[in-house]
């Protein structure tokens, strides 16, 4: 009965998509859509581990899941394609991209997809390696789970900071902290302030004011009445 629920599954899929296209073809297409769907899994399985649980259990998944999973392997395969367009860095393969992705989710526990959007935003945006990309990558990673926002959020936050002030990569870790400084002194939550750093950065860098008055400004406002974002506009 399984077998059959799972066959029919794949046949609706199959006219749903492109309907002249043979079954085989489709379990061909979805192979390679599940590998990229196990990397995604490989960073959730220390935490199935952790409670016992044993990845065989993963065969007794409905198709429903199974379904979502083929969709966020999608998203990823699309995102990661994306990102590769902004490389500018010689002799670097999607293959070697897609590994840096698969490498900061297995130590973060965050969606490969986010990740994807992160790296697209990172490399259209700044000058930095491959490597680099990977230790900014699993900054952001760790940024967007202790702000409980997006890694994308934290991703275009920072890059604007390090656009404006001509900093670099190196320099990720040190902004990083300053946000969370506003966080710890203002009035805010992280993903409320990085999402308006980019209202003030202009004007302060116009009238060539440090990061820390910028820093010390956003929280002083939102410590007298205003949200973030009025504070940002306001500054």
């Amino acid at each position: 009965a399984g077998y059959r629920t799972f066959y029919m599954t794949i046949r609706m899929r199959d006219e749903a998509t492109r309907g002249a296209r043979s079954v085989n073809s489709a379990i061909e297409s979805m192979g390679k859509e599940a590998e990229s769907a196990s990397d995604k899994m490989a960073s959730a399985g220390e935490a199935l581990m952790g409670v016992g649980t044993n990845m065989l259990a993963i065969a007794g998944i409905g198709a429903g899941v199974l379904a979502n999973m083929t969709k966020e392997a999608l998203e990823f395969s699309q995102g990661m394609a994306y990102a590769f367009t902004q490389v500018d860095e010689a002799g670097v393969s999607l293959a070697e991209l897609k590994d840096i992705a698969r490498n900061v989710s297995r130590e973060i526990p965050v969606p490969l997809e986010q990740v994807a959007e992160g790296l697209y935003d990172l490399f259209s945006s700044v000058d930095i390696t491959m490597d680099e990309s990977e230790d900014a990558m699993k900054l952001f990673s760790k940024a967007s789970i202790a702000g409980m926002t997006d890694i994308r959020t934290a991703t275009r936050s920072t890059v604007a900071v390090m656009n404006a002030y001509e900093m670099g990569s190196e320099d990720i870790n040190e902004i990083l902290d300053w946000q969370f400084q506003l966080v710890r002194k203002g009035i805010g939550t992280y993903d409320d302030f990085a999402g308006v750093i980019g209202l003030s950065l202009p004007a302060f860098r116009a009238a060539d004011q440090e990061l820390d008055t910028l820093g010390g400004t956003l929280t002083f406002l939102p410590r007298n009445g205003l949200s973030a974002s009025r504070a940002s506009t306001s500054a």
